[in-house]
Formats: C-alpha cells, sequence, structure tokens
C-alpha cells in the first residue's frame, strides 16, 4: 500500500477484470408474476446508452428517449448465464407492453446500476399494495 501512500492507484483498479453485479428482482409483466436475473452495467455500456439518445448535434433524438425504458431492459435483465435475454430487435416488442411494468423493471435496473437513488418512504407516498387494501 505504501505505493500510493494508501490512496488507491491506478495498477491496484486495472489489476482484476470488471466484475458484473446481478440481483433478483420479482415483479408482475403481463398479468404474470417472474423474477428476472439483473445486471450492472459497465460505464461503457452506460456510454453507449447514453450516447444513443443524442444526434451529432448533441440533441436529443425522440426515437432513443422514447424507447429509453425498453433499451435498459434489454441491456439488463439476463439468463442463470449472464446472456441477455432480450436482443435489440426486441425493443419495440417490449414496448408493446404496459408502460408501468416496463417501466418498474427499468427502474429496478436503474437503481441496481446506481443511476438513481431508491425512493425514500415516507407517509405521503402511496405504493401498489395499499392501493389493493383500499
Amino acid at each position: 500500500m505504501s505505493e500510493g501512500n494508501g490512496y488507491a492507484t491506478a495498477d491496484q483498479l486495472f489489476g482484476s477484470a470488471f466484475k458484473r453485479r446481478y440481483a433478483d428482482h420479482v415483479q408482475m409483466f403481463n398479468g404474470s408474476s417472474y423474477k428476472f436475473r439483473l445486471q450492472n452495467l459497465h460505464d461503457g455500456e452506460k456510454g453507449e446508452f447514453d450516447a444513443d439518445a443524442l444526434n451529432n448535434k448533441g440533441r436529443f433524438k425522440r426515437s432513443s428517449v422514447s424507447t429509453a425504458n425498453a433499451r435498459i431492459v434489454v441491456m439488463g435483465c439476463v439468463d442463470g448465464d449472464g446472456q441477455r435475454i432480450f436482443s435489440n430487435a426486441d425493443v419495440s416488442r417490449i414496448q408493446g407492453y404496459d408502460s408501468a411494468e416496463v417501466e418498474k423493471l427499468a427502474a429496478a435496473i436503474r437503481l441496481h446500476c446506481g443511476w438513481e437513488e431508491a425512493p425514500e418512504k415516507n407517509s405521503d407516498t402511496t405504493d401498489d399494495a395499499d392501493l389493493l387494501t383500499s
């Protein structure tokens, strides 16, 4: 550790390969309950995702913004071997499902990737379980 005076060094950081993190996520999708395996994305994948939303003039492309949830679902859902279960060709098919379900799955992936913070629980919010019991 003396090489960096106790601080991380590039050699230390780059000394091992990128490690995927996985998380299980269970939710309703198209009327049935499914268990999804979510993977984190490396920074290059995040950059590709973000860059796809911009045209060569740096302006947002409506087509990419409108497909963002479906594209993140394609990138973040994997099987037991860590292989994507969807391809880019599935984006339009995913968009054909209930937007609330697609949004919930995309939000779980963004949360797992660290792209957004977990929502704070407070008494002013109502979740789906509260709606079902009222």
